[in-house]
C-alpha cells in the first residue's frame, strides 16, 4: 500500500475517533453545566474556517426565560447521532430480551425438545462463541445434566468446539432419543386421571399434554415412534377418561370424519383440536334450546327447576304434588325430613327417578 493511501487512511481514523470522543462526551454531559460549555468547544468553527465578510447568523425567534429575558440557545443533534442512539437502546433491550429468554433444564426427557429448541435459537441470534455457548451450557442444565456437560468440559479442556459437540451427544442421547420421549409423554399422559363435568381443570391439562405431544409428533425425527397417536388402540384410553357427554360428541364426530375422509380412524391432530375445542366451549356461546317447562326459563333444564316448598304466609308458593300418573311414581304421604335414611320419590314434589333432582334442605323454622 503506498504511503499517501495510508496517510488518508490515518486521517480518516483520527477523524473517527475524535467524532467518537465528542459523541460520548455530549452523551455524558448533557444535562449539566459543563455541557454546554462542552457541547460550544466542540460545535463552534475554528476562525480559519469563516469568511469574515459574511455577517454572523442571528435568528430572531429563539426563545427566552421569563425571568432574565437572555436567550436560551438551542443546540441541534445531527440526524446520524440520533439514529446511532436509536440503535443503541434497541441493542441494549434486546440484549436483555435475550438473556431473560434462557431457563433452566429440568432433567425431564418430554422437555427436553423444547428446551434445546429454546437454547440455540437464542445462542445464534447472539453470535456466541463454541466456548461460551459450553459455559451457557453449564450454567443452564439440570442437576444431573450439568454434571455430565462438566465432566466432558474438563474432559476437553482446551478444545471448546470438541467439548460442545460431545456434550450436546451426550444430552441427546441421554434426554432427546426418540424412546425417552415416547416414554415420557406415555407416562404424562397416562397419569391424567378421569375427568368429569366438574373438573374444568383437569380437561385443560389434558388439552396441554396433547398439545405438547402433538408439537413433538411434527419433528421428523420423532413422528416414527409416535405414530400410536394415530391408532384407536391408543387413543381409546385417553377417550374413556372424557366425561360421558364428550365422549358422545367424539363419537359423533368421529364417524362424521371418517366418512369424509374415508379413513379408518380420526387423526390425532383432528382428537387434539377436538379436546380444545371442548375446553373453550362456554355458556354463552351454546346454541342448544334449553327450557324450562315449569318456568320457561332458559338458563336451566325441566329436570334442574328447584321448588321451594314454605308456608303460605311466607310468601312462598307450594309446588303441588304430582300425581303419579305423570311420572310413574307411587304416591306416599308427605312426611317430615329426618336426619335418617331417606328414599327416592317419597314426600314432597314427584320426579322421574331417571333425573338428577336437586334437594334443598332447609330449616323448619327458616323455610328460605
Amino acid at each position: 500500500m503506498d504511503p499517501d493511501t495510508l496517510d488518508l487512511l490515518k486521517q480518516s481514523l483520527e477523524k473517527y475517533i475524535k467524532k467518537s470522543d465528542d459523541y460520548i462526551s455530549f452523551l455524558t454531559y448533557t444535562k449539566t453545566a459543563q455541557a454546554t460549555s462542552e457541547l460550544e468547544e466542540h460545535t463552534k468553527f475554528r476562525p480559519s474556517q469563516l469568511d469574515p465578510s459574511v455577517p454572523s447568523f442571528k435568528p430572531s425567534n429563539l426563545p427566552t426565560t421569563k425571568d432574565t429575558g437572555q436567550t436560551i440557545k438551542q443546540v441541534q443533534i445531527p440526524d446520524h447521532d440520533v439514529n446511532n442512539n436509536v440503535d443503541f437502546t434497541k441493542f441494549l433491550m434486546k440484549k436483555d430480551l435475550l438473556t431473560s429468554r434462557f431457563h433452566k433444564f429440568d432433567d425431564c426427557p418430554e422437555n427436553y425438545v423444547s428446551w434445546k429448541d429454546t437454547f440455540r435459537c437464542v445462542v445464534n441470534e447472539i453470535s456466541a462463541t463454541a466456548a461460551e455457548e459450553l459455559d451457557l451450557l453449564l450454567q443452564y442444565t439440570g442437576l444431573q445434566s450439568s454434571k455430565q456437560v462438566k465432566s466432558i468440559k474438563v474432559a476437553n479442556a482446551g478444545n471448546p468446539s470438541c467439548a460442545l459437540g460431545w456434550a450436546w451427544n451426550r444430552l441427546d442421547s441421554r434426554y432427546g432419543s426418540a424412546e425417552k420421549v415416547e416414554s415420557a409423554l406415555k407416562i404424562k399422559l397416562s397419569v391424567v386421571p378421569k375427568i368429569t363435568y366438574k373438573d374444568k381443570n383437569k380437561l385443560f391439562e389434558l388439552s396441554y399434554v396433547l398439545a405438547q405431544i402433538r408439537a413433538v409428533k411434527e419433528k421428523p425425527e420423532y413422528s416414527a415412534l409416535l405414530s400410536f397417536c394415530d391408532t384407536v388402540v391408543d387413543v381409546n384410553p385417553t377417550i374413556s377418561k372424557l366425561p360421558a357427554g364428550l365422549q358422545s360428541k367424539w363419537r359423533d364426530r368421529a364417524s362424521s370424519y371418517k366418512r369424509k375422509h374415508c379413513v379408518i380412524f380420526p387423526t390425532f391432530t383432528f382428537f387434539c383440536d377436538f379436546v380444545l375445542e371442548m375446553t373453550e366451549h362456554l355458556r354463552k356461546d351454546c346454541h342448544e334450546d334449553i327450557k324450562c317447562s315449569e318456568c320457561k326459563g332458559t338458563s336451566h333444564t325441566t329436570a334442574m327447576h328447584v321448588f321451594k316448598i314454605g308456608s303460605p304466609q311466607d310468601g312462598i308458593k307450594s309446588k303441588p304434588e304430582a300425581s303419579a300418573s305423570n311420572y310413574g311414581e307411587e304416591k306416599s304421604p308427605k312426611e317430615e325430613v329426618m336426619t335418617k335414611g331417606t328414599e327416592v320419590c317419597k314426600g314432597g314434589v314427584g320426579k322421574s327417578c331417571a333425573k338428577i333432582v336437586l334437594l334443598d334442605i332447609l330449616h323448619v323454622q327458616k323455610p328460605i
